[in-house]
């Protein structure tokens, strides 16, 4: 996703439901959800918007598909993730609680 800017981002969250590697431009909405793999994430991230980085984060894709236990491993990991306003919510009520 390519996006040059992206204040939230739903693409990227319905993408990784399904078990998709996402290939982002680290940017907004698109940065707090994807994770690079270099840091112990679950997508690839580019940070300009420049055709060698974006062919280089393809070309780590592929790479990565290529271990196919290590990307399936991957796959479970991102359907799994929650992001959801489950966590969030109760949070918010533990906190509204505490102040009352």
């Amino acid at each position: 996703m390519p996006s040059r800017v992206e204040p939230c981002g739903l693409n990227q969250l319905y993408a990784m439901k399904y078990g998709t590697l996402p290939i982002v431009h680290s940017v907004g909405g698109l940065k707090d959800t994807v994770i690079d793999l270099e840091n112990n994430g679950y997508g690839v991230g580019f940070d300009t918007l420049e055709v060698a980085d974006i062919r280089k984060a393809i070309v780590r894709a592929v790479e990565y598909y290529e271990n196919k236990s290590k990307f399936e491993d991957n796959q479970h990991k991102i359907m799994s993730l929650d992001f959801s306003w489950d966590k969030s919510a109760a949070k918010y009520l533990n906190l509204y609680n505490q102040l009352i």
